[in-house]
């Protein structure tokens, strides 16, 4: 399937609130509903307080940073299977909920919108994109957008998956 086939496929199931897979009904709906009401969008100033109270419990807990050859959502579904919850980092267009998700651009942000309801997650924090548009320079903010317990409901070769995974997204300008 073509890359703007499945971003299409994609809209119809986020639209439809699930797909079907081997004979089964998929639900995804409430999920979805979920993981937009909890989205939300931090300022700079949000930001900043946050890794500063991050930074003040340094070494009062435990941190693995570990590089792997996989896709973001290909390493989500790893972890999650083994028992983590999981953040991922979306490198995203500061302008564009999606990047060029709604074309068939093929950055990190369009294959995880793809794969997932990020989508429609990030549309609900316009402000993240109008103060990233209002800015007089190239540099972006540091505006930040979390959207927490995301479902992931196709794998890396874009096939649905039998039963999807959540997974929460920090979404920041690349």
């Amino acid at each position: 399937m073509k890359l703007q086939a499945i971003t299409n496929d994609t809209l119809r199931i986020l639209d439809a609130g699930g797909y079907d897979r081997d004979g089964h009904r998929v639900e995804i709906g409430a999920a979805v509903e979920r993981a937009c009401a909890r989205t939300r969008a931090h300022s700079p100033a949000e930001v900043a307080a946050t890794v500063q109270r991050v930074a003040a419990t340094q070494g009062t807990s435990r941190g693995e940073v570990v590089v792997t050859a996989e896709s973001t959502t290909a390493c989500a579904r790893r972890l999650v299977a083994e028992g983590a919850r999981v953040a991922c980092l979306n490198f995203a267009s500061a302008k564009n909920p999606g990047g060029g998700f709604l074309g068939s651009a093929r950055a990190q942000e369009e294959q995880v919108c793809r794969a997932s309801a990020l989508y429609p997650t990030l549309r609900t924090q316009r402000v993240y994109y109008d103060e990233n548009r209002a800015g007089s320079d190239a540099r972006y903010t540091d505006w930040a957008i979390t959207s927490p317990d995301v479902p992931v409901f196709r794998d890396d070769a874009m096939k649905l998956l039998p039963s999807p995974f959540e997974a929460s997204f920090v979404t920041m300008p690349a």
